[in-house]
């Protein structure tokens, strides 16, 4: 099985009866050497004659999708610099307590 069989365009376009009848028959042999090619032709057999309004449908969906995504593509893009500052500033925090801890401890004994 071929890449140029997984081509949706190609599917709608059989269905269609728009393919070029040498890729007509190409597809159709295919189709017949795999049983899954043969389930998949089965289940695109519903939207024939439909092909231009399952384009439009799935590019609107494609959009609507990329829309959605868009916002949370731009928040995953924050920079590490800000949280690792904050550890290292906690880390000084903690060692300059330390420190004085130890400072005030020998100081007095």
């Amino acid at each position: 099985m071929s890449n140029e069989h997984t081509d949706p365009q190609k599917w709608l376009d059989y269905l269609d009866g728009k393919l070029p009848e040498e890729e007509a028959r190409r597809l159709e042999a295919e189709i017949a050497k795999s049983e899954f090619l043969r389930e998949a032709l089965e289940g695109l057999r519903p939207f024939a004659g439909k092909g231009e309004a399952l384009r439009k449908t799935t590019r609107e969906l494609n959009q609507r999708l990329h829309q959605q995504l868009a916002p949370a593509k731009r928040a995953r893009r924050t920079p590490l610099a800000v949280p690792l500052l904050w550890v290292v500033v906690a880390l000084l925090v903690i060692l300059a307590v330390i420190l004085l801890g130890y400072y005030f401890y020998t100081r007095k004994g």
